[in-house]
């Protein structure tokens, strides 16, 4: 347990976890469906 951060600090780093995985798939997406267009 003494490895996490406090929970003060929680929230932001799951949103610098998440932010580039969502921008990522966002990504992703868009070149699958361009894909699936042509």
């Amino acid at each position: 347990m003494a490895s996490f951060p406090p929970l003060k600090g929680a929230p932001m780093s799951l949103t610098n976890l998440l932010v580039p995985i969502y921008k990522q798939t966002l990504r992703a997406m868009s070149g699958w469906l361009d894909k699936a267009q042509a």
